[in-house]
């Protein structure tokens, strides 16, 4: 084990290890061990910086020409209707050479040879050779196929396969339904989309992140990753949440661990513009994602953006306006004032104490009541701007794109900005190499309002409603809050205690494929993921001696708080494929490849507490300074290979292996082997019993195994700066609390997966149905272990969850006439896990505690249930009451024990299943499109509705002081109670008593909601025919979370209260609530 001090400030860095002379063998081969040795690290960023500029250079070259032309032919592709057919693919027979029909139907292909056919193939109809001879131009007409068997998604590498082949469930997601609902980020847009898949928002703040789960939570580890693998263009991108120390070091949550907590932190998947995506192919099943290997055991998303189309240059521009706002809130009380015990507090003396309650005396007329958990926010507003410009001969295509997102979020002071600039094209360089490549770059900068228990939610939940909570400053500057010190004005909190970040990301690839000989071909690709990003979060002191500040300041004087991340991402994937017949009836396909990714993440934070003058922030003005630092790298590589065999084009053998090494884990356990098999076997066509009832029939299976390594550099103990140094000038480092076991193993995913697909009258009804079990086993957990041992922790292999599921997918086309065309498809999915075992003595892992409440996995349970405190029933669910007149709480229901160790099962976070029903009409010009989406079951907790309890602020509390008997039976002899009991204040601000009781605090967050609905129109051809350069216009009018049904009180339950990537659910209510919006967009080409 080695360290380095790499300045004064920034304490130890670990250093990632070459692997030992008896494992460089394994990884030589790979060119891996170079980029370990932090003796080269010069030398690693100048090749890096030299293939960056390489790949520009080749970027802004590829649609240039590289040899003369032979011939050129042109046309337009329609249906039997005359319509043009977008995307329909033209290849010249017996070459490679290949275009993409734009969305006229326009195409160009430069051909050679005298007399030349061309194959035409396009979803949805019958792919057909043309023999045009030596004509120039020369139009198409495809006749519909009749059937959807033929439909053609993208698979593993991206490459491109008929579904019928496919052994495993894959769903695309095409970029019109991306764009129905307008929104920020495209995980966002896949809401209610695709079946299988558990969507999450982390608030309606500006740059808020987004969770994505497909097919349940895999691991047992609370910190271990559960979100899928992210391919774009055929490379892997950052999808993290990375959380730096934004936190005091003393205070009411000067707690480092709690930094997760404070903001609605983005993962890294909101910096990809949707405007740029042609399709994003779900791959879910581990039959589906063997071939990514180790990455792949969530589940993986590939994107594949838009790269122009051959024909003459089409200008492409957006725009849209939206306007966000509340639909939803808590409801308040309206009958008593700020207060404590019936009376007013009298804030100039404090003479009773604690001032911020809502207990006084009943309203008179004389007093106002404000609507404060609503009146917090304003509309928020969101512009969004596109343009694209596309084109190309029949030899290179070119792609161009500048995006811009501004949106003001509903708490002033907050906001987010993006701006992407997209360049992408490809050049047929001979008849057998085609070149190609992209890069996208990203600037964003957003302002963030504070979450967590210091946050705005927080200290609007105690808000009394005698107080207008906009009224927050004074004209000195200082906070003007009706409680003192004591509890902030949320609206202050968001004006003085934000996150900014500045973040600029780099994105691209270069590739080529080289049809070697028939049927043969060679494909390499090598791209980078490149980000930085800087935030800040500054919260003042005192403006001025005997000033009031907020409370999170109060300890330390005010502090400003500075991370930087840096983060690089290297991938290289080679692969060759080769396809071909025999005997007839067989055809075949192989594919081997290799990839080799490494990754460097740097994370620096520094803290100054304590400014020397009030309003200087910068951590120079700071009295004491603290800072961190944290590198990792990473290393990764696999070999992977696929064989497939069809029979009679009816059915499909395929299988494949993939042997992954990873820097991360031990020598000797390092290299590790993933097989998978899959069957298609489409039972009409080889027995030929298609008719007019069902005329297409499928029936699929699959077993694969995936996995998942450790985080890096856990296999090895290491040392970090200890607190306290230096000490008398002498530096002190401290060894970490884990111990690894030696002969740590990856954690490895056994899946099985079965499904059918069915086509009825015509494909007028399509119905696909998937059943899955997948079981994670050799789970890397930490586990507690004696003191005795020097350690706190043992890293090891051990423990087991399993998840079943079942997944609907329903299609149909209810009306399909000349005039109108209606196209539904239902989603439903539900799934079940079960944690099968975690360790010898250990019988559950906690995820996150809330006071009285927890996340925890026991064994036998399920991921995401909750425990807590709970009323105690008798055995037929009525309450028990407690009987006992020498108790505080006689008359009043029982209580289970409050120690945690004796908490009971109160709920579940995870939905009993999720449904959606997508509907498009269009008429003539028209089109009117809804998504209704269905959550059943998940129960939240809304960690700021104690507050507002407590506080007397809520409609729940109204009955104060009122006698009430409570329905139930005596917990003595189990008769009915008769007992009257008196609800005072007490009632509702103990502890243990109402305010943290889960019968109380824990609901049921179901809902059936409007996702979005959207009415536009596409001007006819003869309005625009007068002039030339506009070719086509579209607006519309959408409506986002415009209905939304729920038993659950509050706002919006969608939401999670914690950063995106935390595996925290079940709790809600500290971030910015989710908003409804409307959105008025005009698209036109020219």
């Amino acid at each position: 084990m080695t360290f380095k001090k790499t300045s004064a400030r920034s304490g130890y860095v670990v250093e990632s290890l070459c692997p030992d002379a008896k494992n460089k063998a394994a990884f030589s081969v790979f060119s891996m061990c170079p980029f370990l040795s932090t003796a080269k690290t010069n030398t690693t960023l100048m090749r890096r910086t030299t293939i960056l500029s390489q790949m520009l250079f080749w970027l802004l070259a590829m649609p240039i020409s590289l040899m003369a032309q032979t011939r050129e032919v042109s046309g337009t592709i329609t249906n039997s209707k005359g319509e043009p057919v977008p995307a329909a693919t033209v290849q010249q027979k017996g070459t490679s050479t290949s275009v993409v029909a734009n969305d006229q139907g326009r195409y160009s292909i430069t051909v050679t040879g005298a007399s030349v056919t061309l194959l035409v193939s396009s979803s949805g109809f019958t792919a057909t050779e043309f023999p045009i001879g030596n004509a120039a131009s020369y139009d198409i007409q495809l006749k519909e196929s009749g059937s959807l068997s033929e439909v053609v998604v993208t698979a593993a590498f991206g490459v491109k396969q008929r579904k019928k082949t496919l052994g495993y469930n894959v769903q695309e997601v095409n970029s019109g339904e991306l764009a129905k609902g307008k929104e920020n980020s495209f995980i966002n847009a896949l809401q209610g989309k695709v079946s299988g898949v558990n969507i999450t928002s982390t608030g309606g703040a500006p740059g808020a992140g987004t969770d994505i789960v497909i097919r349940g939570i895999s691991s047992l580890n609370p910190g271990a990753n559960n979100q899928p693998l992210i391919i774009i263009d055929g490379i892997p991108v950052d999808n993290s949440t990375v959380v730096g120390s934004l936190m005091p070091s003393a205070g009411s949550n000067g707690n480092q661990a709690a930094s997760r907590d404070q903001f609605a932190t983005a993962n890294r998947g909101l910096d990809i513009n949707p405007d740029d995506i042609e399709s994003i192919s779900v791959l879910k099943g581990a039959g589906a994602t063997a071939l990514y290997g180790l990455q792949a055991a969530n589940g993986v998303l590939i994107i594949t953006t838009k790269k122009g189309s051959a024909g003459k240059m089409i200008v492409s521009a957006g725009s849209s306006v939206s306007v966000d706002f509340l639909t939803k809130w808590p409801e308040i009380q309206k009958k008593y004032r700020e207060g404590q015990g019936g009376r007013v507090n009298i804030a100039q003396t404090g003479l009773l104490g604690t001032r911020f309650q809502t207990f006084g005396p009943q309203i008179t007329a004389n007093d106002r009541v404000y609507e404060n958990f609503r009146d917090a926010f304003d509309n928020g507003a969101r512009y969004n701007n596109n343009v694209s410009v596309q084109g190309g001969n029949g030899k290179s295509t070119y792609y161009t794109s500048f995006s811009s997102l501004n949106q003001k979020g509903m708490i002033p002071t907050t906001k987010y900005n993006r701006y992407t600039f997209k360049l992408a094209g490809s050049t047929q360089v001979t008849d057998k190499v085609n070149v190609n490549g992209s890069a996208t770059l990203t600037s964003s900068k957003n302002i963030q309002p504070s979450a967590g228990d210091k946050g705005i939610m927080t200290a609007l939940s105690y808000h009394t409603t005698t107080v207008d909570v906009r009224d927050y400053v004074r004209p000195d500057g200082t906070i003007n809050s009706y409680a003192g010190s004591t509890i902030d004005n949320p609206l202050y909190v968001a004006r003085y205690s934000q996150l900014q970040s500045n973040l600029f990301r780099f994105v691209g690839n270069m590739g080529f494929s080289y049809n070697i000989l028939k049927g043969l071909r060679f494909d390499y690709k090598i791209g980078g993921d490149f980000y930085g990003d800087n935030r800040t979060r500054i919260v003042p002191g005192p403006l001025f001696p005997g000033a009031v500040a907020l409370d999170l300041a109060a300890a330390t004087g005010g502090f400003i708080a500075e991370d930087r991340v840096t983060f690089r991402d290297v991938t290289s994937n080679a692969f060759l494929t080769y396809n071909n017949k025999f005997s007839g009836d067989f055809d075949y396909s192989v594919l081997v490849g290799n990839t080799i990714q490494n990754t460097y993440t740097d994370l620096i934070s520094a803290r100054g507490e304590g400014f020397s003058s009030p309003l200087f922030y910068d951590l120079s003005n700071t009295a004491n300074l603290y800072n961190n630092r944290l590198t990792t790298r990473r290393r990764y590589a696999g070999i992977f290979g696929t064989a497939k065999v069809g029979f009679r084009n009816a059915l499909y053998l395929e299988v494949s292996g993939r042997n992954d090494y990873s820097s991360t884990l031990p020598p000797g356990n390092n290299s590790f082997f993933y097989p998978a098999t899959s069957l298609s076997y489409v039972f009409t066509d080889l027995h030929h019993i298609s008719g007019s009832v069902l005329n297409y029939g499928k029936f699929r299976a699959s077993y694969a195994q995936v996995g998942k390594d450790a985080a890096p550099y856990s296999d090895r103990v290491y040392y970090y700066p200890a607190s306290g140094f230096p000490f008398n000038g002498v530096g002190g480092i401290r060894r970490g609390g884990t111990y690894a076991d030696f002969s740590l193993l990856p954690e490895k995913q056994k899946s099985i997966e079965f499904g059918t697909e069915l086509h009825f009258l015509n494909d007028r009804i399509t119905l696909d149905v998937s059943a899955y079990q997948s079981k994670n086993v050799d789970q890397i957990l930490s586990v507690p272990i004696s003191y005795a041992s020097g350690y706190f922790n043992y890293l090891t292999n051990s423990g087991s969850i399993r998840n079943r599921g079942l997944e609907v997918e329903l299609g149909g086309s209810p009306i399909k006439t000349d005039a109108v065309v209606w196209n539904a498809t239902i989603n439903w999915s539900m799934n079940r896990s079960k944690v099968l075992s975690i360790k010898e003595g250990i019988t559950e892992i906690p995820f996150y505690n809330e006071g009285r409440l927890t996340n925890k996995l026991v064994v036998g349970g399920s991921a995401g249930d909750l425990y807590g405190i709970a009323y105690q029933r008798s055995a037929t669910g009525e309450l028990i009451i407690n009987d006992n007149p020498a108790s505080a709480q006689y008359g009043r229901p029982m209580v289970t024990p409050s120690a945690s160790n004796l908490w009971v099962k109160v709920g579940n976070a995870i939905p009993d299943w999720i449904g959606s029903l997508n509907n498009s009409v269009s008429y003539k010009g028209f089109n009117l499109s809804f998504l209704l989406e269905v959550k059943k079951g998940g129960d939240m907790m809304d960690v700021t509705m104690r507050n507002s309890i407590r506080n007397g602020v809520l409609k729940i509390t109204e009955s104060r002081y009122e006698q009430v008997i409570f329905s139930g039976v005596k917990a003595t002899d189990g008769r009915p109670n008769d007992i009257p009991t008196i609800l005072d204040e007490n009632y509702y601000r103990d502890a243990d008593v109402f305010n943290n009781i889960a019968d109380v605090i824990v609901q049921d967050a179901s809902w059936v909601r409007l996702r979005n609905v959207s009415i536009g129109y596409e001007l006819p051809g003869k309005w625009l025919s007068a002039q030339k350069v506009v070719k086509s216009a579209n607006i519309s009018v959408t409506g986002s979370n415009f209905i939304l049904q729920t038993p659950y009180k509050g706002y919006d339950p969608q939401s999670t209260a914690y950063g995106s990537g935390y595996n925290v659910y079940g709790f809600t209510g500290s971030n910015i609530p989710n908003y409804s919006s409307v959105i008025f967009s005009l698209n036109a080409t020219f």
